[in-house]
């Protein structure tokens, strides 16, 4: 499964004396039960609530296996003038999981 880390933290578990170390996250789950057909890739989206609110779930940090590359579903229309890269999580609905990233996500999401 894909998710967006929002924050990254730690604390102290009472119970065993040991630090817990945590991610808030954003879950984007595929779109259907297989691959997109023309691109071969799996698409994803954000996971909403029925009233638009976007549910945070925290994880512990050990459950992370590695980084995704995701690629915008784009439109038919133009990007609004002076978009900035760093709001494309926030604007598109679908986003593809580039599994030719690097050779172990090939690997990882082929099998």
């Amino acid at each position: 499964m894909i998710a967006q880390v929002r924050l990254f933290f730690s604390f102290l578990d009472p119970y065993s004396n040991k630090m817990q170390s945590c991610a808030l996250v954003n879950w984007f789950p595929t779109v259907g039960t297989s691959r997109d057909l023309v691109t071969g890739l799996w698409v994803v989206e954000r996971e909403e609530e029925e009233n638009g609110y976007r549910e945070l779930q925290i994880i512990p940090l050990v459950s992370i296996v590695r980084g995704a590359h995701l690629l915008p579903v784009f439109g038919t229309g133009r990007l609004p003038e002076g978009f900035s890269y760093t709001d494309s999580l926030e604007v598109f609905e679908r986003y593809y999981v580039n599994s030719y990233i690097d050779y172990h996500t090939h690997e990882m999401l082929s099998s």
